[in-house]
Protein backbone atom coordinates (compact mmCIF):
# COMPACT_ATOMS: atom_id res chain seq x y z
CA UNK A 1 0.00 0.00 0.00
CA UNK A 2 1.30 3.37 -0.89
CA UNK A 3 0.60 6.38 1.78
CA UNK A 4 0.39 9.59 -0.51
CA UNK A 5 0.24 13.04 0.88
CA UNK A 6 -1.68 15.60 -1.71
CA UNK A 7 -0.51 19.23 -2.54
CA UNK A 8 -3.99 20.20 -0.95
CA UNK A 9 -2.90 18.48 2.54
CA UNK A 10 -5.15 15.53 1.87
CA UNK A 11 -4.31 12.05 2.36
CA UNK A 12 -4.27 9.16 -0.66
CA UNK A 13 -4.02 5.68 0.14
CA UNK A 14 -3.38 3.34 -3.22
CA UNK A 15 -2.53 -0.72 -3.64
CA UNK A 16 0.39 -0.73 -5.26
CA UNK A 17 -1.49 -2.36 -8.06
CA UNK A 18 -2.89 0.77 -9.13
CA UNK A 19 0.33 3.13 -9.19
CA UNK A 20 2.11 3.23 -12.66
CA UNK A 21 4.72 5.61 -12.00
CA UNK A 22 5.84 8.49 -9.36
CA UNK A 23 8.62 11.40 -11.40
CA UNK A 24 9.98 14.07 -9.81
CA UNK A 25 11.20 17.72 -11.23
CA UNK A 26 13.11 19.99 -9.47
CA UNK A 27 9.77 21.50 -7.48
CA UNK A 28 7.31 18.77 -7.39
CA UNK A 29 6.22 15.35 -7.35
CA UNK A 30 3.71 13.85 -9.85
CA UNK A 31 2.25 10.60 -9.23
CA UNK A 32 0.67 8.29 -12.33
CA UNK A 33 -2.67 5.27 -11.31
CA UNK A 34 -5.26 4.37 -12.11
CA UNK A 35 -8.67 4.79 -10.94
CA UNK A 36 -11.44 2.51 -10.04
CA UNK A 37 -13.00 2.92 -13.35
CA UNK A 38 -9.36 2.16 -14.83
CA UNK A 39 -8.63 5.84 -16.14
CA UNK A 40 -5.17 7.23 -15.34
CA UNK A 41 -4.85 10.00 -13.41
CA UNK A 42 -2.55 12.31 -12.05
CA UNK A 43 -1.79 14.20 -8.65
CA UNK A 44 0.52 16.38 -7.78
CA UNK A 45 2.09 15.06 -4.28
CA UNK A 46 4.62 16.24 -1.43
CA UNK A 47 5.29 13.25 0.18
CA UNK A 48 4.70 10.05 0.05
CA UNK A 49 5.16 6.60 1.73
CA UNK A 50 5.61 3.09 1.18
CA UNK A 51 3.80 1.10 3.70
CA UNK A 52 4.30 -2.53 4.83
CA UNK A 53 1.97 -5.20 5.16
CA UNK A 54 0.06 -5.17 8.28
CA UNK A 55 0.99 -1.63 8.73
CA UNK A 56 -2.64 0.47 10.35
CA UNK A 57 -4.16 2.33 8.26
CA UNK A 58 -5.11 5.80 9.92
Amino acid sequence: MLKCTLNNGNTLFLNMERVIQITKSEDMLAMFFTDQEGEVQRRQISEFEILQPGTPVS
